[in-house]
């Protein structure tokens, strides 16, 4: 059988295998899967195309997989048993459980198929893999102890464990890169547990850049979309300024100087998400500090800063809520808007009036208009 011939049977083989399983006896195999299995265990296919076959009997996610990838955990090649071990990690899958435990604890195995077998048993979550994983967690391996805390963090094996605790550890241990670090800071802040602020502020002030950073591209020089995907890289990975929206998500009072701090750290991205959390805890204390950052060099944090003015809720806000309104960027002007309709600001009638009837961008107007109404259902606001 030709290349193209065998492409062409792989693709119809995980089509038919990741389709509706009406035909399927319960209990029983697809007959497909066999031609699948064939593809993945013979040594002479195509890299590529043992690989798809695997992950079409990872997707297909039925007991009478489990032999084939079984012995697909013995390949002589990491990769592929890498892949088996990321097939066999559908949840619930307990059927593999002991396989991937096995496989996650070996230390002759490579890392490669270590990490992986550990989110895979994070994604049956079943209850016989937490002590070791717990136990692969605490080890001298920077890339076990992350797949690990991320198990115990953010998958269905959370629920077994501590998954604050996890994601402490996780944000806390600095032999990690930004992005695994960054994701903790917001599965704290999701979690609504009042032992993530302590570690927050602390990642919030530590000035280190996380491991890894230096590496990667800069958007320094770069126009356009590469530009644009070299700071969304660098933002993913930039731990402090997913602490700041993590306090804030979190509501943490007792993080207010920190962040009152950190809305003129050098940083932009730390000053966006600071400046918005110092909105969301509603401290009269943070209105000058917001004010302040509308004058910030950065547009973004300007556009925040008008936001969390609104939110904020202090008439004191209006004068320069209103002068806003006069911004040559649309976004701002239309966030200006916005948060002056929220405060009920009637002393901004005439100028909103002005914005709503000539303002040459069709969002700005319609803004306008909605801040107009929010006047009229409240004709003695703030801001008079």
């Amino acid at each position: 059988m030709g290349r193209l011939a065998r492409v062409a049977l792989l693709g119809l083989l995980v089509g038919v295998a990741v389709g509706p399983r009406a035909a399927a006896q319960p209990g029983g195999p697809f007959p497909v899967f066999e031609g699948l299995e064939q593809i993945a265990r013979d040594p002479d296919q195509p890299r590529e195309q043992r690989l798809a076959a695997i992950d079409g009997l990872g997707k297909a996610a039925h007991p009478s997989v489990v032999p084939a990838l079984r012995a697909l955990l013995g390949d002589a090649q990491a990769e592929i048993r890498a892949a088996a071990a990321q097939a066999l990690g559908w949840p619930g899958n307990q059927r593999a459980v002991d396989l991937l435990v096995a496989r996650a604890t070996d230390p002759g195995e490579a890392i490669e198929v270590r990490t992986t077998a550990i989110g895979a048993l994070g994604r049956i979550g079943d209850p016989r893999a937490l002590v070791p994983v717990e136990e692969l967690s605490r080890g001298p391996s920077a890339a076990l102890r992350r797949e690990a805390l991320l198990a115990l963090m953010d998958s269905a094996l959370a629920q077994r464990g501590d998954r604050v605790a996890a994601g402490i550890r996780l944000l806390e241990d600095l032999d990690q890169e930004g992005y695994p670090r960054a994701r903790a800071a917001i599965v704290l802040g999701a979690s609504a547990d009042a032992r993530a602020v302590d570690p927050l502020v602390r990642a919030l002030k530590d000035p280190r850049l996380p491991a890894g950073f230096t590496a990667l591209p800069s958007p320094d020089g770069l126009t356009g979309q590469a530009k644009t995907m070299a700071e969304r890289l660098r933002s993913l990975h930039n731990v402090r300024a997913h602490a700041a929206r993590a306090l804030g998500m979190l509501g943490a009072t007792r993080a207010e100087a920190a962040l009152l701090d950190a809305a003129s750290d050098p940083d932009p991205l730390v000053r966006i998400q600071s400046v918005a959390a110092l909105g969301r805890l509603r401290s009269p204390a943070a209105v000058p500090k917001v004010i302040q950052a509308l004058e910030d060099p950065d547009l973004r944090v300007q556009e925040t800063a008008v936001t969390s003015l609104g939110v904020l809720g202090d008439a004191a806000a209006v004068p320069f809520l209103v002068r806003a309104l006069e911004a040559e960027d649309p976004h701002l002007r239309e966030r200006a808007a916005a948060a002056l309709g929220r405060l009920k600001a009637q002393a901004a009638r005439e100028p909103l009036t002005r914005l709503a009837e000539d303002d040459p961008e069709a969002s700005v107007r319609q803004a306008a208009h909605r801040a107009l109404r929010a006047l009229d259902r409240d004709p003695n606001a703030s801001g008079q």
